[in-house]
């Protein structure tokens, strides 16, 4: 009896998840506090930090239209948080100067180990598509970053 109706259960509960969007706004927040707006970026490691970081460690989260359907919305959402909640971009200025070489080391270290960016993100985002030279660079760029 069950397997008659559990198509029919399965998508009556996929109609009805979509009723609890996530939130998709940014916070407003101050742009001096911004990482770009106190460190200086070449152009080429600020394209690939923007591309590669800012949409889950900032405020400027752009959420694309997969994001409309739940539980992929939901799932999105739980990452982008826990990622604004290791390091976030737009917040910079709060963090103390050896937190921001510790996160900075952090970072070098996690795209270094190809832990960053994540693998769903680059397969949705292929422009956060790091090369090895573009890796390379990044990791160098953020370690010497770490250690002012």
């Amino acid at each position: 009896m069950i397997k008659k109706y559990l198509p029919w259960l399965l998508v009556a509960a996929f109609i009805i998840i979509q009723f609890f969007q996530i939130d998709r706004t940014n916070p407003s927040y101050e742009k001096t506090k911004d990482f770009f707006a106190n460190t200086q970026v070449p152009d080429d490691m600020k394209m690939a930090i923007t591309n590669s970081c800012y949409d889950c460690h900032s405020h400027e989260v752009s959420y694309p239209w997969y994001t409309y359907i739940n539980p992929v919305g939901w799932w999105v959402k739980g990452h982008v948080n826990e990622g604004i909640g290791k390091l976030n971009f737009s917040e910079w200025t709060n963090y103390t100067t050896q937190k921001k070489q510790q996160k900075l080391g952090e970072c070098a270290d996690r795209v270094e180990a190809t832990e960053m960016p994540l693998l769903p993100y680059i397969i949705a985002h292929s422009d956060a598509r790091l090369t090895e030279k573009a890796r390379a660079d990044l990791v160098a760029w953020f370690n010497k970053q770490a250690t002012k």
